[in-house]
């Protein structure tokens, strides 16, 4: 029979491995974490082909080492406490998203337009469940933040949902 949710989650797994190889501008600053060496990954659209370097092989853009949260001090960020009720953050999982950034020298993550759109497109599908309560919420938060061009507060959201998306995953995927 066809799962639905199924295919949404390996089709978000596939997107996610994908935009943590092609990180795009500085958000932050680098970090003394190696970075496994990897060849240049060609990029070919219609018109162009570009060769994007490996993030091993690109300058950090700062150099103090530790995630700029700072975008989110003024943002209303309402859907963690539904989320995750014990969290003492903005966000639920903020060891994890500054080991990701970390491996990823700061750059962002959710630079890709098309990425974005498709991870949101995926949320919203699990958003209509209403088996992840705060969900919609915290897409309209994204949205908000996306429309207001803050991509670091957006980029710094959207990695904390998909955190939020995997353990989701493990819980209810994966057991049924």
């Amino acid at each position: 029979m066809f799962n639905p949710q199924r295919v949404g989650t390996q089709r978000f797994s596939k997107l996610l491995a994908f935009s943590l190889i092609l990180p795009g501008s500085a958000f932050a600053v680098e970090s003394t974490t190696p970075v496994a060496p990897h060849s240049y990954v060609q990029i070919t659209g219609p018109e162009e082909s570009v060769a994007i370097p490996p993030v091993s092989d690109r300058e950090a853009p700062v150099s103090t080492g530790t995630v700029d949260w700072s975008s989110l001090n003024n943002q209303s960020v309402l859907s963690t406490r539904t989320l995750c009720a014990d969290a003492v953050s903005k966000v639920c999982f903020k060891p994890q998203i500054e080991q990701a950034y970390a491996e990823n020298k700061f750059y962002p993550i959710w630079h890709d337009k098309a990425l974005r759109d498709e991870f949101e497109l995926q949320l919203k599908a699990v958003a209509d469940t209403k088996m992840l309560p705060g969900l919609a919420q915290r897409i309209s938060e994204m949205e908000r933040l996306e429309n207001e061009h803050n991509d670091q507060a957006y980029d710094l959201l959207a990695t904390d949902t998909y955190y939020v998306y995997r353990a989701f995953q493990k819980l209810h995927c994966y057991t049924s």
